[in-house]
């Protein structure tokens, strides 16, 4: 017990300013020592960090060519340190410093001294967002893009630049901030003039938008794209229609009887457009599957359904629980007085995280689901369980031993009971759609549920992969 104690670590969410000098390596020793001793007091010299420093929430951790400060209180000090730091800069033209910023898990260690230290993934994210930019540059990832966007004065600086693979294989979504005479308006290097200019658009003009200039605006989108996945994929057209297959990555996997690839696509984009003209048009409101704005009420019925825990010995099973906890957030979905937060907001935390009173907050929700996975040949072990964040109570759990053909049983019986559980609103269209098997072909289950492993990844390599299982689905 004692071992269990000592190696227990306490999570918490920290928000990180990872900053180097560009060209390090290149400088004399002197040289070198002389940078960072300039870099360090204008850091210092920075309210931001003099009155984090004051208050205890503030570490500074030395790099070797920079360092990282690590916030434990509000989102905006090191986007408030960076922009005082920028500032600084500009009076030190032969100091050039790109940074980077994210928050994230962190816990404390004991270095090799024995000293007090942190570390965790929340810094390492922060320094491959860094890596990203270059001199002048402040990235901010996209999870700090969208707390600041909540404040109208941060919105002119945010200009988006998409998702980037970093090292091993890590994809981050980065966001340049900058204004007329800070940070570095110029689309990195390593992101590409072209991709940047294309996909960089500043997220307050998005935020403005009617609903009815949105819609417009995603039909646009959607024909643009219609137009782009029919030219990609025009021998797999060819082949298809003989052959009635869909690979376009569907929504639940469905076996088509008799529609041809550009029709089942041509379906999707129909139906995404008339979802967001009836959003644009509609009077009633929906519930939100974002956390909502900080100082707003916690719902009692509100859900988040984190990352599943894959407990297979075969470790490539990880497209399986990912694919369960997908499907049984999407069927939590149809309840209709129940708030489901979107999987990409629950995405970066741990399967078992400790502080869940701090991410049920974060969230904004009142419950938390946690599950694992195990699969072993034509048998599989489902566990879950449905925690009260606020008290930590376990309001339910339960195991499913099936073989996998019997899978979309569970989970509907999962989203059932948790519905019942949270006294939600099941009308018999939803009892229906929970009830509902998308394909009695298990093998294409389990090709589509490889095809959205790869599709949620996002990068040209895996987009192939995905659509390549969606074919063979």
């Amino acid at each position: 017990m004692a071992e269990e104690e000592k190696t227990k670590q306490r999570l918490e969410i920290a928000h990180v300013l990872f900053m180097d000098i560009v060209g390090y390596s290149r400088l004399l020793t002197d040289e070198q020592s002389e940078a960072l001793q300039e870099l360090n007091q204008i850091v210092r010299n920075t309210e931001a960090a003099r009155e984090a420093e004051a208050t205890g929430k503030l570490t500074i951790l030395p790099t070797g060519d920079g360092m990282a400060l690590v916030f434990t209180g509000s989102v905006e000090e090191p986007v408030e340190c960076a922009l005082e730091i920028s500032q600084a800069l500009r009076a030190q033209p032969s100091l050039p410093v790109r940074m980077g910023i994210h928050s994230g898990p962190v816990h404390h260690v004991k270095d090799a001294n024995e000293r007090e230290n942190i570390a965790g993934v929340g810094i390492n994210i922060a320094q491959r967002v860094m890596d990203c930019g270059d001199a002048g540059h402040i990235l901010i990832s996209k999870r700090v893009a969208d707390d600041l966007a909540q404040q109208r004065r941060w919105q002119p600086y945010l200009h988006e630049l998409g998702e980037v693979e970093v090292k091993h294989g890590v994809v981050v979504s980065l966001v340049n901030l900058y204004a007329e005479t800070i940070g570095n308006p110029n689309p990195p290097a390593r992101i590409g003039k072209v991709r940047a200019a294309v996909r960089s658009t500043t997220m307050a003009t998005r935020k403005g938008l009617s609903p009815l200039a949105r819609a417009i605006f995603i039909l646009a989108g959607l024909l643009i794209m219609l137009a782009i996945v029919s030219l990609i994929f025009a021998p797999a057209i060819m082949r298809t229609l003989g052959k009635n297959q869909a690979i376009s990555p569907p929504p639940v996997p469905v076996i088509p009887s008799s529609p041809s690839f550009a029709d089942t696509i041509k379906s999707q984009v129909a139906k995404k457009v008339a979802d967001e003209l009836q959003n644009a048009f509609s009077a009633k409101d929906k519930a939100t599957v974002e956390p909502p704005a900080k100082g707003s009420a916690i719902p009692e019925k509100s859900i988040a359904v984190l990352p599943f825990e894959n407990l297979s010995d075969d470790k490539s099973n990880a497209y399986f629980t990912e694919g369960i906890q997908d499907e049984i957030l999407t069927r939590l979905a149809k309840v209709a007085d129940l708030k489901v937060i979107a999987r990409t907001s629950t995405q970066r935390f741990a399967s078992k995280p400790e502080n869940l009173p701090d991410i049920a907050k974060q969230l904004g929700v009142a419950n938390i689901l946690e599950g694992s996975v195990q699969k072993s040949a034509d048998q599989v072990r489902v566990n879950v369980q449905l925690i009260n964040a606020m008290t930590e109570a376990h309001l339910w759990a339960d195991t499913y031993d099936r073989k996998l053909t019997d899978i979309f049983a569970v989970e509907s019986e999962i989203a059932k009971s948790i519905a019942d559980t949270l006294q939600g609103k099941l009308s018999s269209a939803a009892n229906h759609v929970l009830a509902s098997r998308p394909t009695e072909n298990p093998e294409a289950h389990e090709l589509y549920l490889k095809g959205r492993y790869f599709w949620n990844r996002r990068t040209g390599e895996n987009l192939e992969k995905a659509a390549d299982y969606f074919q063979q689905a």
